[in-house]
């Protein structure tokens, strides 16, 4: 049953990042030109996504949680779209770990990508029966970096909250507050880039912009069950349907990228809290 008596408190918007250890960091890439954007905007079949995460991390001086040193395990991470009904096929993300020591190498084409695999699979972080496939991701993602001359565009930062019950995975909730957006320097030739992908952490020449609001996402193997339109019913939900945290952040920081903003941009100060 929803308690529909006490209101949602908005002082959370404002809560410092006090747990690390439940922190979410990602940095998405695109070209100038906003090739990924548009074509993930457009969902377009086979549209891709291409970001790096990595959870926890030390809190900087402004609040924004960093890597904790060049050995720290980051994820390249690959979101793939499909169209379910017309392609039979669901939407992937596929990932592989990495130190942040390789990464300046790997994103630059200087390291070979197997070699990256192999490192990490000798570090007991990829399972042998997995090196191959790790191999054949890693290689697809180098040569789509640089193809597609991919660079570092913008980051979130977000405190997680996720629930499940443990005997089911029937519903997953996961709760996003507070939220930072974060323009990456050198993404548009404003600031100097970063001489190495860790360098980028050591100061951020752009402010973070604080999401407003928090991200509740709901996902059901089956019929949501009942509480769940209760719950939209309270009025505190205002639900936003493939709702993109990069497209989100690339309309904002990236505009003359941008020939089609996200739907949602304009509905948005209706419910600014």
């Amino acid at each position: 049953e929803v308690n529909r008596s006490e209101p949602l408190s908005r002082e959370l918007t404002n809560t410092p990042a006090s747990q690390v250890h439940n922190y979410l960091s990602s940095v998405y890439f695109d070209n100038d030109e906003g090739l990924s954007y548009h074509r993930r905007i457009a969902q377009e079949e086979d549209a891709t996504l291409l970001r790096i995460r990595w959870y926890g991390g030390v809190e900087g001086n402004d609040d924004i949680p960093k890597p904790g040193s060049a050995e720290t395990i980051f994820f390249v991470e690959l979101k793939t779209h499909h169209d379910e009904v017309q392609s039979g096929l669901k939407s992937t993300k596929e990932r592989f770990p990495i130190t942040g020591s390789m990464l300046t190498a790997f994103l630059d084409g200087s390291l070979n990508s197997d070699h990256c695999i192999d490192v990490m699979a000798a570090q007991g972080h990829i399972r042998p029966d997995k090196v191959l496939s790790q191999k054949e991701l890693a290689s697809f993602m180098q040569q789509t970096l640089l193809k597609d001359k991919l660079e570092p565009k913008i980051r979130t930062v977000y405190h997680r909250t996720a629930f499940q019950l443990s005997n089911s995975n029937e519903v997953r909730i996961s709760f996003d507050l507070p939220m930072s957006l974060l323009k990456e320097n050198g993404s548009d030739g404003g600031t100097k880039k970063p001489a190495t992908w860790m360098e980028r952490f050591s100061s951020n020449e752009y402010e973070p912009t604080r999401f407003p609001f928090g991200i509740l996402e709901v996902k059901t193997s089956e019929e949501p069950p009942e509480w769940i339109t209760e719950l939209i019913a309270t009025g505190w939900l205002v639900q936003v349907e493939k709702f993109s945290k990069f497209q989100h952040s690339m309309a904002i920081f990236h505009p003359d990228a941008v020939t089609v903003q996200p739907y949602w941009m304009n509905e948005m100060s209706k419910y600014q809290p």
